[in-house]
């Protein structure tokens, strides 16, 4: 009988530590939130570099307009409608292409390590898309400088909704996602591609059909769990006293 109450005492004291345990520690590369601005593509367009909560503390983005005689024909904007989203705009007759780059300004993110928590991937989440296609790619390098890519073809018509860089997919150099240096995300956009991107962050099995990354637990959470250590426990004391009298 003493058996069967410690075992049922322990499946509680399980499940409600499942319960409180944290869940995966996402990296949250970029959120996009920080002061409006906007980069317009022409023959005098230089890196734009932007500080905020972002990984590593800066953001960079560039343009590269093969189409020197239209200034305008792409554009990268963020938070420029207080809407938390990178766009890119391409002008309705042409293709262009941009990209942005997390590595600290230049000085590198110091060997971030991707996978913590059970992260396989890299995902960004498309919010908003009107017309036409782009390829998106993402290439990250480790504190050895060696570098590697995924690319996504074609990837923005398949509609809102996150799109899985997946760690194994990358080719290039044996890259140590443990120790990543820089991260940078291109895009390849044909005419009339227009799309916001809401979130860039890594992911992983527990987490790949939920939201947003998730803060940990807070040590409340934890404490809950020792309560519920310390009341299974007395459970099972009371229930060996009645049973000794």
């Amino acid at each position: 009988m003493i058996r069967n109450k410690l075992k049922l005492a322990a499946v509680l004291i399980g499940l409600l530590f499942l319960m409180v345990s944290p869940q995966q520690a996402q990296v949250i590369i970029d959120s996009f939130d920080d002061a409006p601005h906007s980069v317009v593509s022409g023959p005098a367009t230089t890196p734009d570099t932007e500080t905020g909560a972002m990984i590593g503390g800066f953001r960079t983005i560039e343009i590269g307009d093969p189409n020197k005689t239209a200034p305008t024909a792409t554009s990268v904007s963020v938070d420029l409608l207080g809407d938390n989203v990178l766009s890119h705009n391409q002008s309705i007759s042409l293709g262009g292409s941009s990209q942005v780059t997390w590595d600290a300004g230049g000085a590198g993110l110091g060997g971030i390590d991707l996978t913590a928590g059970g992260q396989d991937r890299i995902s960004l989440f498309i919010s908003a898309f009107d017309d036409g296609e782009a390829d998106l790619s993402i290439t990250v390098e480790d504190t050895s400088m060696i570098s590697a890519s995924l690319l996504r073809a074609d990837d923005i018509q398949i509609g809102i909704g996150w799109r899985d860089f997946f760690f194994s997919g990358f080719t290039g150099g044996a890259v140590d996602f443990t120790s990543i240096d820089s991260i940078a995300l291109t895009i390849d956009a044909d005419p009339d591609a227009d799309f916001a991107i809401d979130q860039i962050q890594t992911r992983g099995f527990g987490n790949a059909n939920g939201g947003k990354a998730v803060a940990t637990p807070e040590p409340s959470a934890f404490l809950l769990a020792a309560l519920a250590l310390t009341v299974g426990l007395g459970f099972t004391r009371f229930s060996r006293r009645r049973l000794r009298r």
